[in-house]
């Protein structure tokens, strides 16, 4: 199982190698503001494009993520509650099937990302792995499962209440053999540096890092606000410095589509070699801001040198992708540099004006006709527009909002408390199975395996009760907030007719 990660990044990069030698890959990358509405959508429809003309030559977004940044299939909570399930069978006697659930759910949280916290999951998952393997009498695999805990958080401490003698026994002599185990470096750099570790999900400093631990297998993984590396396996024996580049690393993606963070072309580049593309082809946004969408497209080749490129309005995106793919079309329509905009921004309850015309832009006639030697521009705009047509609207925006906010938090509220109302058979039952004091009946005794059966139903049904009754408090104080401290003025709609049909405006206070 340690070495499942690497065996499996290794499996996936010789596959995509030995395919490289049949056919030519070509991967399709974003680069610039990801979170861009305009990028991601012209990036989508780009990739649509080329995902018809080259099929399986295209490396999906998926196929790329799952190289760099493997994922685990199901969320946190789905995982917490596998580990639950684990616990159950643990309980009932069915050793043999709770190891396997507990064993896929580990395999699941070894890849999670550090965003989620998946430690506490993990080191639970450990522990209900180690008493499956003791109800087998596999001390060895047992005494494996304690030391991951332990190498990791060396002052872990079991629930006297919750574990027979026997299982403290043996956790603290693991605990001693681990303190008594000559240590190995992992030296870990960053560029930049000031990244937070983790290792096997929990953090354990910032880069530059020198850390001791027991020899074996760890995952690591570098974050940096938002931005986290790709996740490594290091076979750690007496000393390894690992060298991770966060400009790079940090700055692709962490969600489909594959996109680069970066002002330039350089690290979507890098992206290609790393998953051995054969093609790169970068699309970006140039349009400043407030200009409508121009994607502009770079198609290169392995070693980095551009092949083609050419650039076109938001609607042209799959005639761009067609041009970059396979070079058909005239270059003149696909200029790199986007039409000069200027965009119009009104003072404060001054009159809004029309917006200048759109620059002239090359026609294609017919086939079989004649194309014609001068551009063609759309006609003029009217010397005198038509008055704006303008109407009041509702009550603002943001006190619309605080008006949904404050029902939907009270709504959220009360459905917390059903819920909390709805467990309370199961917490008397769980009173009755435990002493006055609410402590648990020694260990062997019926009470005591029947409570803890079900106290993990008792706590899934507090929590939820009460993550519902929490949110849905903050949430209505905010909307009684909003209602009370935000302008009511009335928004003001306004309609002008513009030489492709006309505009809406909305202003006001919001």
């Amino acid at each position: 199982m340690r070495n499942r990660f690497a065996v499996r990044l290794g499996i996936l990069v010789g596959c995509y190698a030995t395919g490289a030698l049949a056919a030519q890959r070509v991967l399709v990358v974003g680069a610039g503001e990801c979170r861009e509405p305009a990028l991601t959508t012209s990036l989508k429809e780009f990739h649509d494009k080329a995902r018809a003309q080259l099929k399986s030559q295209l490396f999906e977004p998926e196929e790329v993520l799952s190289i760099v940044r493997p994922r685990p299939r199901r969320s946190l909570k789905d995982l917490q509650r596998q580990v639950d399930s684990a616990r159950t069978l643990l309980y009932g006697g069915q050793s043999e099937r709770g190891l396997d659930v507990v064993r896929q759910a580990i395999a699941d949280l070894e890849l999670a990302s550090p965003q989620v916290s998946p430690w506490p999951v993990l080191s639970v998952a450990l522990l209900v792995q180690s008493q499956l393997y003791k109800n087998l009498d596999r001390t060895k695999e047992m005494n494996e499962a304690y030391r991951r805990v332990l190498r990791i958080d060396p002052t872990f401490k079991l629930d006297p209440d919750a574990y027979p003698p026997s299982t403290l026994q043996a956790f603290e002599a693991v605990r001693k053999e681990v303190s008594k185990t000559r240590k190995a470096t992992l030296q870990v750099q960053s560029t930049p540096p000031g990244a937070a570790v983790f290792v096997d999900g929990r953090e354990l400093g910032k880069t530059p890092s020198k850390l001791s631990l027991v020899p074996g297998f760890y995952r690591l993984t570098l974050r940096v606000g938002d931005r986290e590396s790709f996740p490594r396996g290091v076979e750690l024996k007496k000393e390894e410095t690992v060298q991770v580049d966060m400009g790079f690393e940090g700055a692709v993606s962490l969600q489909p589509p594959v996109c680069v963070s970066a002002p330039d072309d350089d690290e979507a580049l890098k992206l290609g070699a790393a998953i051995s593309a054969d093609q790169v082809i970068v699309v970006r946004n140039v349009a400043g801001a407030g200009n409508p969408p121009y994607i502009a497209a770079v198609l290169y080749d392995s070693s980095g040198r551009r092949e083609r490129n050419g650039g076109a309005g938001g609607d042209y995106v799959g005639k761009l992708a067609t041009f970059i793919l396979t070079g058909k079309g005239d270059p003149r329509d696909f200029s790199t540099e986007p039409p000069k905009v200027a965009a119009v921004v009104a003072a404060p309850g001054a009159p809004l004006q029309d917006p200048p015309p759109p620059a002239p832009t090359v026609t294609k006639p017919p086939p079989g006709e004649e194309e014609p030697d001068e551009t063609v521009s759309p006609p003029p705009l009217p010397t005198e527009a038509p008055p704006a047509v303008s109407q009041k609207a509702g009550p603002s925006t943001a006190r619309i909002v605080s008006y949904v906010a404050l029902a939907a938090g009270a709504t959220t509220a009360v459905l917390g408390l059903v819920f909390y109302g709805m467990g309370a058979a199961d917490r008397s039952k769980l009173e009755s199975l435990t002493t006055s004091d609410g402590r648990l009946y020694p260990p062997g005794t019926e009470n005591h395996f029947a409570a803890l059966s079900r106290m993990p139903k008792v706590d899934a049904n507090r929590t939820l009760a009460f993550t519902l009754l929490g949110a849905g408090v903050g949430v209505a104080v905010a909307g009684a907030l909003g209602v009370w401290l935000l302008p009511g003025e009335r928004a003001q709609l306004a309609v002008f007719p513009t030489s492709e049909g006309g505009a809406l405006t909305l202003s006001g206070s919001f």
